[in-house]
């Protein structure tokens, strides 16, 4: 099923540059931009990688976020796990989900079934995020008043209200619920990600010669992200593309700002997945890299002990008693308490 998903995806990117290729127009502005063909054409691709950089950021500080209840991780070694997660995910099976899991027990001592339930809740708040996006701006579609104040007031809004409500909860007395405002701070970070697909979308049409509104890039993130999590193919691979393609022309002209049809919406996000590919590619191999020295070396070794902490926490958590050294004990304990 992971195969026949994965040749559909591709199969859908070949079918959305086979529909691009017909119209003339939009084919030569593709070829324009990779061409370097204007003055703008090369600052708006390196903003635009810039943007991609900065969207792997914010997943892994969401995934850190979820991940650092169950062990010690670094920041940039999450980081560098979905890097090398997002490029070895192209392939069918998987396999860079299945690495994350391999690598969280074998180095941070993390137990397969927490690593499992974090992707859980990680997929749930990117999906909430997406659906309060989506939700803030039909209204705006439906009375057609998509000025940037309604805009900026609503969708940033909500997200000021994220912010807070995970800090409330942080903060509550006499001690935090972990999993509430570790929630409700993943959500908050994906929800903020929304905002740096926006722009992608902004340039991404702007490249290829079809200015889009504010409104109408942050309804596109919102389809973007809603299709992304369609588990046909592997990092939504065409099926982005043709949610963009398909949905992107069915948008109110209030919204978008212009009229835009399926040739260029296509070519859009076209251009967004072939640089988000540049940066991802060579950034994910080195990661990958990196992750594998540490598996076979030091890593492995501390690695041992963390899972051996992670089985004695475990046990504590289940009120079960736990053959272990009053120190360690106290020491798992006192790191419990640090990361409420």
């Amino acid at each position: 099923m992971r195969v026949a998903g994965t040749a559909i995806g591709f199969a859908l990117v070949g079918l959305a540059v086979w529909a691009i290729a017909r119209d003339e127009r939009v084919w030569g502005a593709v070829g324009e931009v990779f061409a370097l063909g204007q003055d703008g054409h090369l600052r708006g691709l390196v903003v635009l990688g810039g943007l991609c950089a900065v969207t792997f950021v914010f997943i892994s500080m969401a995934f850190w976020v979820l991940t650092v209840r169950y062990g010690a991780v670094g920041k940039g070694e999450m980081l560098a796990l979905i890097l090398a997660a997002g490029v070895l995910n192209f392939l069918p099976m998987w396999p860079g989900m299945v690495g994350r899991l391999a690598y969280h027990k074998k180095v941070n001592g993390i137990a397969v079934r927490e690593s499992a339930r974090v992707i859980i809740w990680a997929n749930v708040v990117s999906l909430v995020g997406a659906v309060v996006l989506a939700g803030a701006l039909v209204p705006i579609a439906l009375l057609g008043d998509a000025s940037l104040w309604v805009v900026h007031g609503t969708t940033g809004g909500l997200l000021g209200g994220m912010v807070l409500l995970a800090a409330f909860a942080r903060g509550k007395r006499p001690e935090p619920e972990p999993e509430v405002w570790r929630m409700l701070a993943a959500l908050s970070i994906r929800y903020a990600e929304l905002f740096v697909w926006t722009g992608r979308y902004m340039i991404c049409f702007g490249l290829v010669g079809s200015e889009i509104s504010w409104a109408g890039a942050l309804a596109l993130a919102a389809v973007t992200r809603l299709a992304v999590m369609i588990p046909i193919a592997p990092n939504g691979v065409g099926v982005r593309e043709w949610s963009v393609g398909l949905i992107g022309p069915m948008l109110p002209v209030a919204m978008t700002g212009s009229v835009i049809d399926i040739p260029t919406a296509l070519a859009a996000d076209v251009v967004n997945r072939a640089v988000e590919v540049l940066i991802a590619v060579p950034s994910g191999v080195v990661s990958a890299g990196w992750l594998a020295k540490r598996m076979r070396g030091k890593g492995g070794e501390v690695g041992e002990r963390e899972v051996e902490k992670a089985e004695i926490r475990e046990k504590m958590e289940r009120g079960e008693p736990s053959p272990v050294i009053t120190e360690d004990r106290d020491d798992i304990l006192s790191q419990r308490e640090r990361e409420h």
